[in-house]
């Protein structure tokens, strides 16, 4: 058909095709046996999935609440990520907030991380 419901004049398109007249031969199952093998497949693929990982993970730190030394605000962190924020900023836990004070204070005294770090204390106090 044309795009305005015309017949295309001098088509080589008939109704009647190539292949089989013939209706495909009918399923002896019903659609819903179908869905729940092609559900239980799914369920023990993803199960294995589940299963690989866990065996690939690490093994869970566990987190403990650190309290901001500027602002007092406390997250749950593991110790490792604990530790890792004391030694960039000289021995102190500080939260995210803080530390992105302390950075651009950082750039505008002009490298004195010690000088940042008492300055946004002082500015922060609790």
């Amino acid at each position: 058909m044309a795009p305005n419901g015309e017949t295309i004049v001098g088509s080589n398109y008939s109704r009647t095709n190539n292949f089989s007249k013939s209706k495909p031969p009918k399923l002896s199952f019903s659609s819903d046996s179908l869905k729940r093998t092609v559900s239980d497949i799914s369920y023990e693929l993803s199960k294995e999935a589940v299963d690989q990982d866990l065996k690939s993970l690490p093994p869970i730190s566990e987190v403990e609440n650190a309290k901001c030394e500027c602002c007092g605000m406390s997250e749950e962190c593991t110790p490792e990520y604990i530790d890792r924020v004391r030694d960039k900023f000289l021995g102190k836990w500080i939260c995210g907030l803080c530390s992105e004070a302390v950075k651009e204070e950082v750039e505008k005294n002009g490298g004195d991380k010690e000088e940042a770090l008492n300055t946004h204390i002082s500015a922060c106090v609790v």
